[in-house]
């Protein structure tokens, strides 16, 4: 859980700096050109357009759309979950397969570059390293903590 946080800050930390629109639209592949790619493929554009040209003054909650492009959090929370999964025998090739597909079909149906991909998993290990660390950091810091008593309660005194 920790490092899928950490790979979500740093996700979103990175995509502020490497701001791009999907491959589709590099690519100009409309659902005309490209009849399997839905129609609502460029919604996320105007959006991106609007946040660089600094009109974009709020976010609707209720139509959020996916605006980071590298690196992917497709492919970060694949492999994240295949580590997290990694310990469970009966669950294990089947996320590994799943996830292993996600990741596949990212560059298509994610619209993602390869790069993204490449960028995501470098987040996911830096994550799942990061978290390893703050723990066994955490667990050690416990170990060699004091243990200070608790305090006894002061009994009130009675006037007579």
């Amino acid at each position: 859980m920790l490092a899928f946080g950490l790979a979500l800050i740093a996700t979103s930390a990175i995509s502020v700096f490497t701001p791009a629109v999907a491959a589709f639209v590099y690519l100009d592949l409309t659902a005309q050109v490209y009849a399997n790619i839905s129609s609502t493929v460029y919604t996320h554009v105007p959006t991106l357009e609007a946040l660089r040209a600094g009109t974009l003054h709020s976010i609707h909650l209720d139509n959020l759309e996916g605006l980071i492009t590298f690196p992917s959090f497709h492919t970060a929370g694949a492999l994240m979950f295949i580590w997290a999964l990694r310990t469970v025998p009966y669950v294990r090739w089947p996320a590994i397969a799943l996830n292993s597909g996600l990741i596949a079909a990212t560059p298509i149906n994610g619209a993602h570059y390869f790069i993204d991909l490449v960028g995501g998993a470098l987040v996911a290990f830096v994550a799942i390293a990061a978290s390893h660390w703050l723990c066994r950091y955490v667990h050690a810091d416990e170990r060699s903590a004091v243990a200070i008593p608790a305090a006894a309660p002061k009994v009130a005194e009675s006037s007579i």
